[in-house]
């Protein structure tokens, strides 16, 4: 009997009566846990369901707790969900606030209209919501039970932490406490299924059904992956799985999982590697001990392998702990995605793969690695050459210097005081030599010949070496100058805004100071990588911007303004020392005093030293009167004014 009222209740909430029909409207009492509230005239009811009207902007109504001064109910929201309405179907949208997405849990609700208006149901609303709704058919009255706890953020198996008089739990979608409201805190972690509870300062892991997986016993748990979760108790570290399953006992000084039931563990200053299947710790230790990552081969497999340090010398182990790169060298890389790496022995450079081969014997004084191609440079004396991946020589050892290939089909050789272009074979790609040449990024570099320019890995020039200066900008402009004047050129070569600065300077944050004549005086403005003009050129002078925020000045006083050109500091000073780092500036106002003001215009110091210097370490040196003393970036005096220099002023804060 109980279950079928349950349903008869259920269907007459949800009974959706098309537009067009007239409905009885009136005004229902609203209770939210038994208080009574108004609704204003926001509310239909119409068979058995309330309706709710949306605003003007589309919004929702949404309900909180809190109300205006006259008890009425001014919003719908929960920080779980996010409530939209569509106007032009009538249609009501609810997520979950994930961490990361937003998942739609109602895609429609079934709106009503009445007096040309589209109301949408408050029953569904706070269902989705987990907010429990009743309706009392005869006293016209809406019972709104709101939970006694706050609930954060559903996660992707739809628990939240919940928290109810400072203390925290777990409930489920439905407002179920799985886990009781007794502990200080819980933190949700990445995966779904595992929680950090925190009691008395000491952690546990629950499992999202609220099941203890550990004891609450541990200083601090922290999750890596499904296998790997960290557990610290005291000076003892171990591991465990998403599941609570020990992986590695929690009694070593170190540790770390590398996967296949294979750990390295620390005992004291030694290494070790232990089998977490069996829980035989090896014999053999080692100083330092690093998974790699690429894995190494043996018999033709890849399997676990480790950078291994013993005796100062380094070498690589499988995961049985043999030996398959002998312990031996001074120095050895990381293996590249091919399985290669560079080694120093004796002194001297070589290249071995992850299975020990030895691919470029170590007679090197420098060598660069492979990346993706099959030739490396490398240094012989005081000479550059090139070898191949089976050693043999790619390129004479003649240069004074080669850049290195990066992944290009081309370098840049110097010899004879001359830069050229070479290909992996060491032929020329052009007869034209440079005076310099950088190395190429995105396919272009900076070279100079009779002038500045870019070359292209081809060797034609996209910008023509005759300029003068340059200035580089970002990825997509450079500053040339020319007979004078500047002009912003990009990557391909063309002059985007022809020669009409005065001066130029560095990109920063995506802006230029620039300068231009207008009307016979020098302006500065701000322009971005295209060229456009963003802050205009009104100012006598500019610096580059640092932390959204540049230096100006007008008619001999400085100012400071924003990305958009607002004036954050006003033009009222005829200098200024800034320390950004610190949100402070000294400032010189028109007595030629200095005082320190922060990024707001609030004055810290008084105006009354001959200088102030620039912040280190949260103190700045002043001088007054011949004298130097000491403030802190507060403005508050720390050493008095009364020493020679600075050094001995700093040397008193020090004592």
């Amino acid at each position: 009997m109980l279950k079928k009222l349950i349903v008869f209740l259920s269907l007459i909430f949800f009974i959706y009566v098309p537009s067009g029909i007239n409905a009885q409207s009136s005004m229902p009492k609203i209770y939210i846990n038994d208080q009574l509230y108004n609704i204003s005239e926001s509310c239909v009811i119409h068979s058995g369901t309330v309706y709710i009207l949306p605003n003007s902007a589309g919004e929702i109504l949404r309900l909180k707790l809190s109300t205006d001064e006259n008890g009425v109910i001014y919003t719908f929201s929960t920080p779980t969900r996010l409530v939209t309405y569509d106007s032009v179907t009538g249609t009501v949208n609810i997520s979950d606030r994930h961490s990361f997405a937003y998942n739609v849990i109602e895609p429609a609700c079934p709106s009503y209209e009445f007096n040309s208006k589209t109301y949408i149901p408050l029953r569904m609303l706070c269902e989705a919501m987990n907010i429990v709704i009743g309706y009392n058919s005869n006293a016209h009255s809406v019972n709104i039970k709101i939970p006694e706890y706050t609930i954060g953020f559903y996660n992707q198996k739809g628990i939240a932490v919940a928290s109810k008089e400072s203390k925290y739990g777990l409930v489920n979608s439905k407002g179920k406490v799985i886990l009781p409201f007794e502990y200080d805190n819980i933190s949700n972690y990445d995966n779904p299924l595992l929680f950090k509870v925190i009691k008395n300062h000491k952690c546990g892991l629950v499992s999202s059904e609220g099941i203890f997986l550990t004891d609450i016993i541990y200083n601090e748990t922290e999750y890596i992956s499904p296998e790997k979760i960290y557990l610290h108790k005291g000076d003892a570290v171990g591991i465990c799985d998403v599941d609570g399953k020990i992986v590695v006992p929690v009694k070593y000084d170190d540790v770390a999982y590398s996967g296949n039931m294979i750990a390295m563990v620390k005992e004291g200053a030694r290494w070790y590697l232990l089998n977490c299947a069996t829980g035989i710790l090896s014999e053999t230790q080692y100083n330092e001990i690093y998974e790699i990552t690429t894995g190494i081969h043996t018999d033709n497999n890849m399997i676990k392998g480790y950078y291994v340090k013993r005796n100062g010398k380094w070498g690589c182990i499988d995961s049985f702990g043999n030996t398959v790169i002998e312990i031996k060298y001074e120095a050895l890389d990381k293996f590249d995605l091919k399985g290669r790496a560079r080694v120093i022995y004796n002194g001297k450079f070589g290249i071995v793969d992850c299975g020990g081969k030895i691919i470029i014997p170590t007679g090197y004084d420098y060598i660069y690695p492979f990346g993706n191609l099959s030739v490396a440079v490398a240094q012989i004396g005081s000479k550059y050459g090139a070898v191949n991946t089976d050693g043999t020589v790619a390129i004479p050892f003649e240069y004074d210097y080669l850049y290195s290939f990066a992944d290009n089909p081309v370098t840049v050789a110097y010899k004879n005081k001359e830069f050229s272009i070479i290909s992996t074979d060491g032929s020329r790609i052009s007869n034209k030599t440079y005076r310099y040449i950088e190395e190429f990024k995105n396919g272009i570099a900076l070279a100079y010949a009779e002038g500045y320019g870019y070359i292209d890995l081809s060797g034609n020039e996209v910008i023509e070496c005759i300029h003068t200066d340059v200035k580089q900008g970002t990825a997509i402009s450079v500053f040339l100058k020319k007979d004078g004047k500047w002009a912003l050129f990009s990557p391909n070569g063309e002059n985007v805004t022809g020669f009409i600065y005065n001066n130029a300077g560095e990109f920063e944050n995506g802006l230029s100071a620039v300068s231009k004549i207008i009307d016979g005086k020098e302006k500065y403005g701000y322009v971005n990588d295209s060229g456009d003009t963003i802050v205009p050129f009104i100012y006598s002078s500019a610096q580059k911007f640092k932390y959204g925020r540049a230096i100006v000045s007008k008619d001999n006083m400085h100012g400071i303004i924003d990305y958009e050109g607002n004036t954050v500091i006003p033009f009222n000073y005829t200098g200024f020392n800034p320390s950004y780092d610190y949100n402070v500036i000294a400032a010189a106002d028109l007595s030629s005093k200095w005082g320190l003001i922060s990024f707001e215009n609030n004055v810290l110091a008084p105006f009354e030293y001959d200088y102030i210097f620039e912040f280190e370490n949260g103190y700045a040196a002043t001088l007054k009167n011949g004298r130097y003393g000491i403030i802190n970036t507060n403005g508050i005096v720390v050493i008095q004014n009364e020493y020679k220099t600075s050094e001995e002023a700093f040397s008193n804060l020090k004592a």
